[in-house]
């Protein structure tokens, strides 16, 4: 409830509720986003694929002590509108200053449609293992699904 209350405060425009019903096909669509806390990963995977079948945005976040994790589900297709970054490439013969692309200030903006997909929580590594170890050695030793690197 204390959360809920410090989060008006971000943008009175948005309604923020807490609540510890049940989510249901019913009560679903009466939200735009759905966060989950401290839940079990059965609960946090029914929550995502519930929210999933609506269109709701879900978040879901844990913490013990000093390491925590936060996951976020906008759904399979999430567009978006995004500006072009506009580069100043300067005169063409000449040779760059630094290495580092400029960007042109006095350019007007342009804007792009973008899309992103993002993953199911199902598909994520089980966050209950980061209790026990440091996230970056979880990383390094290649826990996480789904990864190239």
């Amino acid at each position: 409830a204390v959360v809920s209350t410090q989060s008006t405060g971000l943008n009175p425009l948005v309604t923020v509720r807490h609540t510890t019903c049940e989510l249901d096909n019913n009560t679903i669509q009466q939200y735009s986003v759905v966060c989950v806390t401290d839940a079990d990963r059965e609960e946090y995977e029914a929550t995502n694929e519930l929210c999933r079948e609506h269109g709701v945005i879900f978040l879901a976040s844990n913490t013990w002590g000093m390491v925590g994790w936060m996951f976020q589900d906008c759904g399979e297709k999430f567009k978006f509108i995004a500006e072009k970054v506009k580069i100043n490439t300067g005169k063409e013969n000449a040779k760059p200053e630094t290495k580092r692309r400029k960007v042109d200030e006095t350019a007007t903006s342009e804007y792009e449609e973008r899309e992103f997909k993002f993953t199911r929580f199902k598909d994520t590594a089980d966050f209950s293992s980061f209790r026990f170890s440091s996230s970056a050695l979880l990383v390094v030793e290649g826990l996480l699904k789904n990864t190239d690197d």
